[in-house]
């Protein structure tokens, strides 16, 4: 997948994921049940802590989406580069590191300690780092995903005309596009939309969905 179809399909999956969860979390029987739960379980917690969860500060509870965007093309930023500009003579392939499940459950771990700290933007960008893997179908390259598991080598590539073979894939095999555009109409859609709402420059500063 190229950079649409990252973009734009795990961006429209993490919306839908946010619009399902404060729905789910925003019933008024359920917030009924929890603030009583709380409320006998502990007395005086708003009295002694008005606001013991940082998440429950706006600022840190607030994802920004441009993490999310940054992660879904975060192991091609990395890999590819690396590969071309720096270990050419020793990696023939695009995806090393950073396509690795090792790599990315480090992220994920920073992320969930991070949380209560500083917020859930780097969570969200592992997260997105993750599903880079999924719609790069890497369970069918283990040797890549389980890395070192297999040895310490990636499986040999012949990258040296990458741009050619992208440009013929898309010449000659039409499912190359479906993800692509899939990607394009979902991107098209957010920005429809942050214009309708004059939302744009919320979003290009501060990464904020309506």
């Amino acid at each position: 997948m190229l950079l649409l179809a990252h973009t734009g399909i795990t961006l429209g999956v993490f919306d839908l994921c946010r619009r399902i969860y404060s729905r789910i979390s925003s019933h008024p029987e359920k917030k009924k049940k929890k603030l009583v739960y709380i409320a006998k379980s502990s007395p005086t917690l708003f009295e002694s802590s008005p606001n013991p969860d940082p998440l429950k500060n706006p600022e840190k509870r607030h994802i920004d989406y441009r993490f999310i965007l940054l992660g879904s093309i975060f192991p091609d930023m990395v890999d590819r580069p690396l590969v071309m500009l720096i270990f050419s003579v020793i990696f023939t392939t695009g995806k090393i590191y950073t396509h690795t499940l090792l790599v990315n459950l480090v992220l994920l771990f920073m992320g969930m300690y991070l949380l209560k700290r500083k917020g859930a933007n780097f969570l969200a960008f592992s997260l997105a780092s993750c599903f880079h893997l999924v719609l790069d179908e890497m369970w069918l390259d283990l040797q890549t995903l389980l890395w070192p598991l297999y040895g310490w080598g990636f499986p040999k590539q012949d990258i040296s005309h990458w741009w050619g073979h992208i440009l013929q894939g898309l010449f000659t095999n039409p499912w190359v596009y479906l993800p692509e555009i899939i990607g394009a109409v979902i991107l098209l859609g957010f920005g429809i939309v942050l214009a309708k709402r004059r939302m744009m420059k919320e979003f290009l500063f501060r990464g904020k969905l309506p």
